[in-house]
C-alpha cells in the first residue's frame, strides 16, 4: 500500500522522532511543517539523509508547509519541492548502489538555465570519471564550481582514500575562501564535522560570511549552549529571514519554558 500523507493535526509517525517535525528511517521521510523556511527544512532533511541540498539565498527563505508519513525520501521531496526546479545527482561510491547525494533547486522556470550555465547538470557525471584518475584536492580547484562542491563534498565525507586528514582539513580550510557560496558552506560544515576542536571559529567565520546560504550552515551547526547560544542569538538580527528562523529553531527547544 502506497503511503498516505498526514492530514491536518495528525502527528508524524514512528519514523520520526517524537518532538520533531523531521524524520527519516530506512529511507523513509515523514514530515510535519507550516511556514517554515525552505531551506531551514531542507538543512534538517540533509543532516538526516547525507543528500547535499544547494538552495539560493533568494528563495532559502520562502516558506513551506506539508505533511507526509512515511514517503520514499525522493517521493517526498517532489512534493517539498512541488513549486520549484530541480536538479538531482546520484553516484555510486565504494561499489555501493547509486544513491542520490546532492539536490540543487532553482526558482520555478530556472533550473535548465542554471544547470546549463553551471555546469551542474553533468557535473556529477564528469566528477566520477575524473576522480578515477584525479585526486579531490585537484578537483577541489577545478574551474568548475560544480566539481569543486563534489570534491569538497568527498573531502568533508572523509571517504576518499590516499587522503591523509591534514591534507583534507587544508583543501577544505581554503574552500572557505571559494568564490561560490555553495563550496563555501560545505566547506564549512565538513570542517565542522571533523575538527571539533577547531569547529567554533570556523562557524564565526561562517556567520561573517556574506552570502546567506554560508551563514545559514554555520547556524545549523551550531549548538545553543555556552558560546554557541550566544552566537545563535547574534543571529536573531540577521538581515536574511531564513538565517533568522534557523537561528530561532536552533534555540526553541532550550528557551525557557
Amino acid at each position: 500500500m502506497a503511503p498516505e500523507p498526514l492530514s491536518q493535526g495528525q502527528g508524524l509517525s514512528p519514523a520520526a522522532e517524537p518532538g520533531k517535525a523531521v524524520g527519516i528511517s530506512d529511507g523513509l521521510l515523514s514530515l510535519s511543517v507550516k511556514n517554515q523556511a525552505l531551506g531551514s527544512v531542507l538543512n534538517e532533511i540533509g543532516r538526516q539523509s547525507g543528500i547535499d541540498f544547494h538552495v539560493p539565498g533568494e528563495i532559502a527563505a520562502h516558506p513551506v508547509s506539508v505533511s507526509m508519513r512515511g514517503m520514499p525520501v525522493e517521493q517526498g521531496l517532489a512534493r517539498v519541492l512541488a513549486h520549484y526546479d530541480s536538479i538531482y545527482y546520484f553516484a555510486a561510491r565504494n561499489s555501493a548502489a547509486r544513491s542520490l547525494v546532492s539536490v540543487w533547486v532553482y526558482p520555478q522556470g530556472q533550473g535548465f538555465a542554471a544547470g546549463s550555465d553551471n555546469g551542474h547538470r553533468d557535473a556529477g557525471r564528469r566528477l566520477d570519471a575524473e576522480l578515477a584518475y584525479r585526486s579531490p584536492i585537484r578537483l577541489a580547484t577545478d574551474a568548475d564550481p560544480a566539481i569543486r562542491l563534489q570534491a569538497i563534498s568527498t573531502l568533508a565525507e572523509g571517504s576518499e582514500a590516499g587522503v591523509d586528514r591534514a591534507t583534507a582539513r587544508a583543501a577544505l580550510e581554503t574552500a572557505l575562501s571559494d568564490p561560490d557560496a555553495q563550496v563555501r558552506a560545505q566547506a564549512l560544515s565538513g570542517l565542522v564535522s571533523n575538527d571539533s576542536n577547531a569547529a567554533f571559529a570556523y562557524q564565526i567565520q561562517g556567520l561573517r560570511d556574506a552570502d546567506p546560504a554560508v551563514r545559514l550552515m554555520a547556524v545549523e551547526t551550531l549548538a545553543a549552549e555556552g558560546e554557541g547560544r550566544a552566537l545563535l542569538q547574534s543571529a536573531l538580527n540577521d538581515p536574511d529571514e531564513a538565517v533568522r528562523q534557523a537561528a530561532r529553531l536552533q534555540l526553541e527547544p532550550h528557551s525557557p519554558k
